[in-house]
Formats: structure tokens, C-alpha cells, sequence
């Protein structure tokens, strides 16, 4: 036992002592000294005087040779010679591609440097790529001498086979299948993998929400001519409960509490399907139900479809039923044109045959809309982006046959078939700035037209989902806009704190409503993640009233 403690002791005894002698070593070339951190002698097969060596020919002093040392001082003396030139630059082995696509930075009068042949090997690479030959392999040939001070290079390409997608391997998937994720990366098995993007395949798997965390996908060789990309993944919980609440004070100095809860599957049956469900509860006994349903796949054909059904009640003044119907069709992966059907039914309640100003308050009504929009989502994650843009538009046309009385000298039945147009835009804007800032920029357009319009042709607007800073759902009008700016500080992806000002213009000028006008609103914020779910708590107000703080939160839950 003693005799092994010894061996040990002078083992460690003596790898110390070389590894801090290495510490001291030093390089003089040329009588100057030069920097150098030669590696530890346990982790390198080199010696030291190859690793010195070795370290001036990747700056390019080829004929770079050991003089001297002097191990007491321990230094190494060195003479550097003349440093290395480019003199001309050949490519052996291309033949699939024209050798003017390469963007090359190795030039004549280059310095020669490990540096500079490994950026033009990645060029090189590139390039090929770019044609879809992933499995290419790049050497460097030969340094040709021209004189003591320029060599030729020669770089020899091994090209192989153009690379052909096998498959797309999720690894830690269970639920996601194969049409679906080949939907999204848009790449489908036998297809040439051009301009192929591991970075820019991670986006678009964390875009769609259905992943939790997305790694960087690797290539896999599955045969001579066919690769098999591999992506670790997490998936999202099948589903999630979102709570929104919001304290409003109300008259006489008491609050109100409003809100709404809505539960959404997704990812049905692994194909990036959705069930959503939401109810509202809103001031002045108005209730609102909203189901959507949608498949973004329909037999494996690059069409979608979504099915919805939303319900109005508002206290006895009416109710309103609304059927719709979209058929899209996926120009690539994150851009959508389509077409929508929609019947909407408006039956009024007792406060709703009242006779306003000779006309009843809410027609008897049936309509039918028919319309087309484009939905574009490039952005970089679903929940929280931090780069890129959104935009989605429908533009509508119908006919809306409306029973109601009117009065001018007596009661009559009025019947009239009006023609309306309606037309939504919504768009957002997320541009990051220096160190962990966000800033998020858009606006909504939402606006109906129509020569007769009645309170349930119109666009309800305020509180946390629209108009920050007023009450939910407080103003009615026939044309609403908004722009709203936002300054975000990320604490990560999903936590950050921000603050907001949102300017919105609602103009009623056919209505009675008289909300015509512009409307501030800003406030404060912040996100968190919890073991319980993600929080997300906002304080606004408005210039009408500063000391009428809204508060909302939200809390969203996975099931």
C-alpha cells in the first residue's frame, strides 16, 4: 500500500511539474517573442517543439524552423522564414457545378493560413450544398512552391451523389407523424435536399407550437445517395386551458370581474389538427361561445380545412348565430391563401323590437358572406416570437335579408336584402434589438360597410384582446384601427417584462353609438413561467381617467 502511495505521489509529482514547466515554455522567432499557449502534455500527442511548429504554419510560415532552445529559460528560438503567399488557385474533381458560384475568399497574395483554407473549403461546401450534394468532402491536393514565398494551391473535390431525403426522424416524438412534419419542413422522401437549412428547419418545428423544445437536426447517412435528417424534440402537451381575467372598476367605485377560458387540443391524431373551445363572459350580461375545428392536412394534400360555429347573446337585446367554413390552400409551409363561407342568423330579443327613431333596434336577419384572405406566419417560435412577422387578411362580400318594423306615420313590416362588404388585416412585426430587447410593432384594420348597418353588424372592441387600457368590449363601431407598439426585455424565451402603448380610431358614423374618435392607451407587464403554467399579468390605462388602472391576467395551462 505504501509502495502504490508512493508511485501516485510522484506520478502526480511529476505530471504537475510538467504541466506548469509547459506553462513557462516561450517562442522567440526572429528575436521577438510570440504568443503562444502550448497544450497540456495529457491532452496532446504532440511535443512541444511540434506543437510550436506546427501552430506557425497555420499562420502561414511554412518553412518556419526550431534553431535552438534553452532548457533552463525554457524558450524556444525560432526562424521564421518567409510567410507563405497564394499564387494561383485550382479546383480538381468538379464537375457538377460551374466553378463561378463559388464565393471562395482564398485570393492570389493571400496570406496561407489554416485560417483562410478552412473558409474556402466551407465555400466550397456551400456550394454544393446549395445543389443538394451534402455528403461532398473537400481536401487540400497540394501546396505547389513557385518560389520560397508563393504556392499554388490545389484543392480536390470529392463530390458523391446528390443527397436524397430517406426520411425525418423525430427523436422523443410519440403523437407527431410523418405527413405532417414533412408538411411543415416542406421536404418530401426521394427529393433532393437543395438549399438545405438545419437552422432554418429548427424554426419552422418551433413555429408550429406543437414542439416544446426543438434541437438542431443532424444528417444521417442511411444510403450511398440518401441521407435520414434526425431532430430531437419535445412535444407540447396535448392540449391546454387558457384563463383571461380582468378587474374593472365599475360605478359607484365597485369592480367588475370579466374574463374568458377557452380549451384547445392539438395536434390530434398527430397531424397538427386543432379543437378549440372558448367561452366569454363579458359586461353587461353579454355571453359568447366560439368552436373551431381545423385540419391544416386534408388526405395528405397540401389543403386545409376549418369548420367554426360562434355564438352571441346579448342580454334580451338579440342573439346572433354565426357558421363558417374555410378551404385553404398552402402555397409552402408558413404561407396559406383561401377561400370561407359563412351564414349568420341575428335573431332580436324583447329590448331588441324596440322602435328606435322610426326603426326597429335589431332586424330579423339571415346573411350570407363569401370571402377570401392569406394567412403568412414566418416567425421563429409560436408562443413567444422573437424575429419576424404575421399577417392575415379576409376580405368579405354578401347579402344580408333583414325583416324589421318601421314607423313613419304607422307601423309597417319592412323587408330589405342589403349588401355588405368586411374586410379584417391583422399583422405583427417582432424585430430584436441589442443584448436581450425585443420590440413589437402592428396594428388591425377591422371595417363593414353597408348602406343600413345595426348593432349586430358591428365590431365589439376594448379591453385586453384589443384596446388595452378600456374596459372589455366597451365600444361598438363600423370602422376600427389599431397600432400598438411594444418594448419587450427577455429574461428568456417565455419570460420577459414589457410596456406598451396601443392608439386605436373607431369611427360609428352610421350607427348611434357615438364612439367616433382616437383612443390612447398604454401600461406595464410582465410574463412567467411557472410549474403551474405560463402567467401573464398586464396593468393599463387610458387618458381618460390615469387612476382607472385595468388589470387582466392570463393564465394558460397544459392539460
Amino acid at each position: 500500500m505504501r509502495a502504490y502511495l508512493r508511485s501516485f505521489c510522484l506520478s502526480l509529482f511529476v505530471f504537475v511539474t510538467v504541466l506548469h514547466a509547459n506553462a513557462q515554455w516561450q517562442l522567440v522567432a526572429d528575436g521577438e517573442v510570440w504568443p503562444w499557449s502550448p497544450d497540456e502534455i495529457a491532452e496532446s500527442m504532440l511535443t512541444l517543439e511540434q506543437q510550436a511548429i506546427r501552430m506557425l504554419h497555420q499562420e502561414g510560415y511554412l518553412h518556419a524552423a526550431i534553431d535552438s532552445q534553452d532548457i533552463q529559460s525554457r524558450i524556444f528560438f525560432v526562424s521564421l522564414g518567409d510567410r507563405a503567399r497564394v499564387g494561383k488557385v485550382s479546383f480538381l474533381g468538379i464537375e457538377s457545378i460551374d466553378t463561378k458560384t463559388i464565393q471562395s475568399p482564398l485570393k492570389q497574395d493571400d496570406w496561407i493560413t489554416s485560417d483562410i483554407l478552412t473558409r474556402s473549403a466551407e465555400a466550397i461546401l456551400d456550394a454544393y450544398s446549395e445543389e443538394g450534394y451534402l455528403l461532398a468532402e473537400v481536401v487540400i491536393e497540394a501546396l505547389i512552391p513557385v518560389d520560397s514565398a508563393r504556392y499554388d494551391v490545389v484543392m480536390r473535390v470529392q463530390e458523391g451523389m446528390p443527397a436524397r431525403l430517406d426520411r425525418v426522424v423525430l427523436r422523443g416524438a410519440r403523437r407527431t407523424g410523418q405527413v405532417y412534419v414533412r408538411h411543415v419542413v416542406g421536404l418530401t422522401p426521394g427529393s433532393v435536399l437543395k438549399d438545405y437549412s438545419p437552422a432554418d428547419m429548427q424554426r419552422k418545428l418551433e413555429a408550429t407550437g406543437v414542439f416544446s423544445y426543438v434541437d438542431t437536426p443532424v444528417l444521417y447517412q442511411a444510403t450511398d445517395s440518401s441521407v435520414a435528417i434526425h431532430v430531437p424534440v419535445t412535444e407540447s402537451p396535448p392540449g391546454a386551458f387558457d384563463l383571461a381575467l380582468g378587474y374593472e372598476r365599475a360605478e359607484g367605485g365597485r369592480g367588475a370581474l370579466v374574463g374568458s377560458g377557452s380549451l384547445a387540443l392539438r395536434n390530434l391524431f398527430g397531424r397538427g389538427r386543432t379543437l378549440e373551445l372558448t367561452l366569454n363572459r363579458a359586461p353587461g350580461q353579454l355571453g359568447h361561445v366560439l368552436v373551431n375545428a381545423e385540419a391544416p392536412l386534408v388526405l395528405g394534400l397540401p389543403l386545409s380545412l376549418a369548420l367554426s360555429f360562434e355564438g352571441l347573446q346579448q342580454d334580451s337585446t338579440y342573439g346572433k348565430r354565426d357558421y363558417g367554413l374555410q378551404l385553404g390552400y398552402w402555397i409552402d409551409s408558413s404561407t396559406q391563401i383561401f377561400a370561407s363561407v359563412a351564414r349568420e342568423i341575428t335573431r332580436p330579443g324583447l329590448a331588441g323590437t324596440e322602435v328606435i327613431a322610426g326603426r326597429q333596434r335589431i332586424p330579423i336577419a339571415d346573411a350570407l358572406f363569401i370571402g377570401g384572405g392569406i394567412h403568412i406566419r414566418q416567425v421563429d417560435h409560436a408562443l413567444s416570437p422573437t424575429r419576424g412577422y404575421l399577417l392575415s387578411m379576409l376580405a368579405e362580400t354578401g347579402t344580408k335579408d333583414a325583416e324589421q318594423i318601421v314607423e313613419i306615420e304607422e307601423s309597417v313590416h319592412e323587408q330589405n336584402s342589403l349588401h355588405q362588404g368586411r374586410l379584417s388585416v391583422r399583422g405583427r412585426v417582432y424585430v430584436p434589438l441589442r443584448g436581450r430587447s425585443l420590440f413589437v410593432t402592428g396594428g388591425e384594420i377591422m371595417l363593414v360597410r353597408s348602406r343600413q348597418l345595426d348593432e349586430s353588424d358591428l365590431f365589439r372592441v376594448g379591453g385586453a384582446q384589443s384596446l388595452r387600457g378600456y374596459d372589455e368590449q366597451r365600444f361598438r363601431a363600423s370602422l376600427v384601427t389599431r397600432l400598438l407598439t411594444e418594448f419587450r426585455y427577455l429574461i428568456d424565451r417565455v419570460n420577459y417584462g414589457f410596456g406598451f402603448f396601443d392608439l386605436g380610431y373607431l369611427d360609428d358614423h352610421k350607427t348611434s353609438q357615438s364612439v367616433d374618435g382616437w383612443y390612447p392607451g398604454f401600461g406595464v407587464g410582465f410574463q412567467i413561467s411557472t410549474a403551474a403554467g405560463i402567467i401573464n399579468l398586464t396593468f393599463a390605462s387610458n387618458t381618460e381617467d390615469l387612476s382607472a388602472v385595468r388589470a387582466h391576467i392570463g393564465l394558460s395551462l397544459g392539460l
